[in-house]
C-alpha cells in the first residue's frame, strides 16, 4: 500500500514540478555549475573555420590549462576550454562534448587524479543544475544515465522552486 501511495504522489507531483521547471527563472545561475551551457555553446561554435583543440575534463582543465598560450603557440588551431567541474563526473564531460567534435579536432581529455573521476560515476543532480538553462544538454547524456537522471529530477526543481519563493538565489562559491 505504501508503494502505491508513493507512486501516485510522485505521478501527481511530475507535472507540477515539469511546470515549475519550465516557468521558474533560473535559480542556479551564479553556481560554477552555470558555466555548462556556455561551455557548451563554445564547443558548438564553429568560428574561424580552424581545426580545434578541445580540452575536455573537470576544474584541472578549466584553471590548468592557459587556452590563450596554447593557441599562440599553435597558432593553426583554435582551442576550446571545455573543462568544468570533476564532481559531475568525467564521462559525463564527455558524452557533452562528443556531438560537436568535428573532423581535424584533436580531443586531449584530462580526468582529475581520483578514483571518482576515473570510474563512471556522475552527478545527475548537478547534471540538471548545470543545464537550468538548457536542459537540451540532458539529452546529450548516454541513454543509460536516463533513470539516475529521471530519479534525481525533483531534488534540485524542488531546491530552485524554494530559493524562488524565498527570493533568493544560490550563491556560487
Amino acid at each position: 500500500m505504501k508503494r502505491t501511495a508513493l507512486v501516485l504522489a510522485l505521478v501527481l507531483m511530475l507535472p507540477c514540478l515539469l511546470a515549475a521547471s519550465l516557468l521558474l527563472p533560473p535559480q542556479y545561475g551564479e553556481t560554477w555549475l552555470a558555466a555548462l551551457p556556455q561551455k557548451a555553446a563554445l564547443l558548438a561554435d564553429d568560428a574561424g573555420g580552424k581545426p580545434r583543440i578541445v580540452l575536455i575534463g573537470g576544474s584541472g582543465v578549466a584553471f590548468g590549462f592557459d587556452s590563450g598560450l596554447l593557441e599562440a603557440e599553435l597558432s593553426a588551431y583554435r582551442v576550446v576550454n571545455d573543462g568544468l567541474y570533476a564532481g559531475l563526473g568525467t564521462t559525463i564531460m564527455l558524452e557533452l562534448a562528443l556531438p560537436d567534435l568535428r573532423p581535424g579536432d584533436i580531443a586531449i581529455f584530462s580526468p582529475e587524479l581520483s578514483e571518482q573521476t576515473f570510474s563512471d560515476w556522475f552527478d545527475a543532480e548537478g547534471l540538471w543544475q548545470a543545464a537550468e538553462t538548457s536542459p537540451g544538454l540532458l539529452a546529450r547524456a548516454d541513454r543509460s544515465r536516463r533513470g539516475a537522471l529521471l530519479a534525481a529530477f525533483p531534488d534540485p526543481e524542488l531546491r530552485r522552486a524554494g530559493f524562488w519563493q524565498r527570493g533568493e538565489k544560490l550563491a556560487g562559491s
